[in-house]
């Protein structure tokens, strides 16, 4: 009897979605990464890297355009933070831990109200049925906080522009909520240097990598401050007169194919249905002066 070798099978490909590009090179082909902001800043602020990964499951690691929406809207608002104020918040969160649970749940409320009405006025579905089908769409679901608390986000939810809740798969949310807590560290010691430095009324520079190899986080999240992105792009238009493409290989390999496919989790199809996308705005902070540390502002 012959025995036939066991292989792992191969990491599952994370695609260039929400400005996430696969830009790191060498040091990691399969991963992607984005910049906040994307411009070079000119007061000499340093870059921090945070790393995250895409899970331990293959339920997790095929939601890489979830991950990557998930913390495009976390970074988004987070680097527009001004440094004392992060790290006021972050003094807080450690002292109180998580709250805010009464606007969650009115929030997710609202939510599965909005969603119901969707499936009784648009799609025709009778009153019961259309409340029966919101309820098992939002078991799957956790109301998204940009940032997380733990990075120094309000107490209330995050809303869009038109002030609807924004949904998130509850499994990625999950996911990225405990691998904060070694990126806040990260975090904490760059804030805290450039408060030191004066300038503290700025907020940090972020870069922020989301790899599909677990056993490569340390080592990427160590190099502080990272190496430039590698954005080069393929030129995939006929005819056109782009540079020759740039990228290795290696980087071409991991992207998924051209044109693959991806089956968008139920948080994803709700932001779709309902029109909902991640805020641009910055919103006002639990530590701010005038503001109801219970709840916080909605929007």
């Amino acid at each position: 009897m012959t025995g036939t070798a066991k292989t792992n099978p191969a990491p599952a490909a994370l695609p260039d979605s929400h400005g996430f590009r696969h830009a790191l090179g060498a040091e990691d082909p399969g991963a992607v990464a984005k910049q906040y902001p994307p411009s070079p800043a000119r007061d000499d602020r340093a870059m921090v890297r945070t790393v995250y990964h895409n899970g331990r499951n293959p339920d997790l690691q095929a939601k890489g355009a979830e991950f990557e929406f998930q913390l495009d809207g976390q970074y988004e608002i987070l680097a527009q933070m001004p440094t004392k104020d992060y790290l006021a918040a972050r003094d807080l969160f450690k002292q109180q831990g998580r709250q805010g649970n009464e606007a969650t749940r009115r929030a997710r409320e609202q939510l599965r109200n909005r969603l119901a009405e969707y499936g009784r006025d648009l799609l025709g579905m009778p009153s019961a049925a259309s409340r029966a089908w919101a309820r098992e769409a939002m078991r799957q679901v956790a109301i998204l906080h940009n940032p997380d608390q733990v990075l120094g986000g309000d107490l209330s939810p995050s809303r869009d522009a038109g002030g609807t809740p924004i949904p998130g798969d509850r499994g990625v949310n999950s996911s990225l909520g405990a691998q904060n807590l070694s990126n806040a560290d990260v975090i904490d010691a760059a804030a805290e240097r450039q408060v030191a430095a004066g300038k503290g009324h700025l907020p940090l520079r972020f870069q922020v990598v989301l790899t599909n190899r677990r056993r490569n986080v340390q080592q990427l999240r160590a190099r502080q401050p990272p190496p430039p992105l590698q954005l080069a792009q393929p030129c995939t238009e006929p005819g056109s007169r782009a540079p020759a493409q740039t990228l290795s290989r290696a980087v071409l390999a991991a992207r998924p194919p051209p044109g693959a496919r991806t089956n968008p989790t139920t948080a994803a199809r709700i932001r779709q249905t309902l029109g909902i996308h991640n805020p641009t705005y910055t919103p006002p902070h639990r530590n701010r002066p005038g503001t109801n540390r219970t709840n916080g502002p909605e929007r």
